[in-house]
């Protein structure tokens, strides 16, 4: 090994690389139609068992506040009672950055006020992950 030239393990890299991105193109392509198949959600996961396969599809959002000032429009007039600060799903730091976690749990345990703040929330989905075992 110590011999080769630097071209050919740079080739050896391209080529390895190249292989690489087929296998991840037809892994992708395979796991579309498995969510075909057996179904895609929001947020949360499902498990299925498919012969000797446990099949765990867990499917994701990614939240973010875009119009800061219509956000504070929503919750200018709500208390810390209404709101209190560990539910409020939405924090500054640089940004407004948003909890997924306060945003499921708030939209359990009020509704009606997750579905007044959701408004200022741009919700979109992200890659559903699939997790196969053997069993």
């Amino acid at each position: 090994m110590k011999n080769r030239q630097a071209a050919d393990i740079v080739i050896d890299w391209l080529t390895a690389k190249s292989d690489e991105d087929l296998a991840k193109a037809a892994r992708l392509k395979i796991e579309e139609e498995l969510l075909l198949e057996i179904g895609d959600q929001d947020e949360g996961s499902t498990t299925h068992k498919i012969e000797d396969f446990k099949v765990v599809i867990t499917g994701k959002v990614t939240r973010k506040v875009e119009d800061i000032d219509f956000w504070a429009s929503l919750v200018e007039d709500l208390t810390e009672e209404q709101l209190p600060d560990r539910l409020n799903p939405v924090t500054i730091v640089e940004t407004y950055k948003v909890s997924d976690k306060i945003c499921r749990e708030l939209r359990v345990r009020n509704p009606s006020l997750f579905s007044k703040i959701a408004r200022g929330i741009t919700t979109t989905k992200a890659k559903t992950h699939i997790k196969i075992e053997r069993l």
